[in-house]
């Protein structure tokens, strides 16, 4: 068996970290209406 190193302990836990911003709720809520108004001019430009 292998031991867990703190490198991979850490690439373990990256995820979880990239995610943290969108625990606030005035940050998701301008995340998601970037995202929507994004995907509208996409949309228009096809």
């Amino acid at each position: 068996m292998s031991e867990i190193t703190g490198k991979d302990q850490a690439d373990a836990t990256a995820p979880a970290k990239a995610y943290a911003p969108l625990r606030r709720s005035v940050f998701c809520a301008l995340w998601l209406a970037s995202l929507v108004s994004n995907i509208g001019t996409w949309i228009q430009n096809l």
